[in-house]
């Protein structure tokens, strides 16, 4: 759902900053000439900031030779253009109206630990249970259990230097608020119910069986060695992932969910018929004091 993503990005990055402009206005797209495309072209590509990956077997001097032949007289290019966010956390909700629609969007949306930092490995593997893989207890409750959604899931998004965990779902406009009670619910028994040994193991496996499998063609491995390079990760992240993710405890998995998500800092979204899921919405106790703000994310 375009709207919400839209509505999200403006509302956690600020419309002022890339991050928070997904789509071109209209008056923009009629704006750009073939020069415009030139001049972004020579300001944002160049030999100095690319990177050339290849994988499989070959001859390495036959190689080596035809990328100079081809690149050799590829100008360095301009520095890269670094323009830190500054995330704009909840808590708050924007509501995207949408009368009669059958189904609500919901994004939720906390900051993440940051790619390579010592709160990474220990999320990505709370978040598989919470609500990034198939049997993660998200989807077992509101998909499986109740059929408020087809296919909820989370994930976290990693830019340079930051990152934005969110929880995505389709649902049923009567069930609109029940379903984010479940969702609330879930993420508050993570954080403070035992997780069982047997089901954090089962999840840990999951995230390391994941992994080899997509190393197991170049196009996987080129893929991860290069968001390695992208994010300014260790030479070794790739070698010491399977073992970092088997190490992440229980107890660690619900530190981590304590940390990076708390109910009281959320940003939600949600594009739907107002007039049917703005009472769902108010009546949840984590909404309570929260401002509610309607917008239009298309003008």
């Amino acid at each position: 759902q375009p709207a919400a993503e839209v509505a999200l990005a403006a509302a956690y990055y600020g419309p002022d900053h890339p991050y928070g402009q997904l789509f071109p206005t209209e008056a923009q797209l009629r704006a750009y000439g073939i020069e415009d495309i030139r001049r972004f072209y020579d300001q944002n590509y160049g030999a100095g900031r690319a990177r050339l990956y290849i994988a499989g077997r070959f001859d390495a001097a036959a190689v080596r030779a035809a990328i100079e032949q081809a690149y050799s007289d590829w100008a360095a290019g301009p520095e890269r253009l670094r323009l830190p966010p500054q995330p704009q956390a909840g808590p708050r909700v924007i509501l995207v109206d949408r009368p009669g629609a059958p189904q609500s969007t919901i994004r939720l949306a906390f900051p993440a630990p940051v790619a390579g930092s010592a709160g990474d490995i220990p999320m990505r593997v709370s978040n598989a249970l919470l609500g990034g893989s198939f049997s993660s207890r998200i989807t077992t409750n509101i998909r499986e259990a109740k059929g408020y959604t087809y296919s909820p899931f989370s994930n976290t998004t990693f830019n340079p230097g930051q990152s934005l965990w969110t929880f995505n779902a389709d649902v049923t406009t009567d069930v609109t608020g029940p379903a984010l009670k479940e969702v609330f619910h879930e993420i508050r028994r993570m954080q403070t119910e035992s997780i069982p040994a047997t089901e954090a193991a089962g999840m840990r496996n999951y995230l390391a069986g994941l992994f080899v499998l997509q190393n197991a063609s170049p196009a996987g491995l080129i893929n991860q060695i290069a968001t390695r390079d992208f994010h300014g990760l260790p030479s070794n992240w790739l070698d010491t992932y399977v073992q970092n993710v088997l190490a992440v405890t229980a107890p660690g998995m619900q530190q981590s969910v304590r940390e990076a998500l708390p109910l009281e800092r959320a940003t939600l979204v949600v594009v739907g018929d107002l007039a049917k899921v703005t009472p769902q919405l108010k009546a949840l106790p984590e909404l309570k004091n929260v401002e509610f703000q309607t917008v239009k994310p298309f003008g």
